[in-house]
């Protein structure tokens, strides 16, 4: 064999080779492993009645509310931590409508910003959990 013919095989090899190696490569990017799905639940709370100021006449209001949460843990798993916890929440919610006026939470603006106060207690409350919405079931004054 000549050295031409030996030097034309090796070349022939290697693109070969190469090309062998650019078809079996994996294409696009690697794949990343896919993060735990977190959980939904509704869990709803009791009914409970917290005392207004009243100077407004309003001294009552009856509010029950559904917590929609999400979390790493099964639904069973997030209802059991709601109700090993529901004393805590239920205090959270009489002190934050505790003492407020009714016509200042008839507004928007004054029912966004009590909801608000609701879902900073409740979110520290319910950590690791994380509260996604409060649903209202029951806003009745007396």
């Amino acid at each position: 064999m000549t050295l031409r013919r030996r030097v034309a095989l090796g070349l022939a090899a290697v693109v070969l080779g190469a090309g062998t190696a650019l078809l079996l490569r994996p294409h696009g990017p690697a794949a990343s492993p896919r993060p735990t799905p977190k959980v939904y639940s509704v869990v709803p709370l009791p009914a409970v009645i917290v005392n207004l100021d009243g100077a407004d006449g309003v001294r009552y209001l009856k509010v029950q509310v559904s917590l929609v949460m999400r979390g790493p843990m099964g639904k069973d798993a997030l209802a059991k931590m709601v109700a090993d916890r529901t004393p805590a929440l239920l205090d959270g919610l009489i002190w934050t409508f505790e003492g407020q006026r009714y016509d200042s939470m008839r507004t928007a603006a004054g029912f966004r910003t009590v909801t608000g106060r609701l879902r900073a207690r409740f979110g520290e409350i319910l950590a690791p959990a994380s509260l996604d919405r409060l649903y209202f079931a029951e806003f009745a004054r007396d």
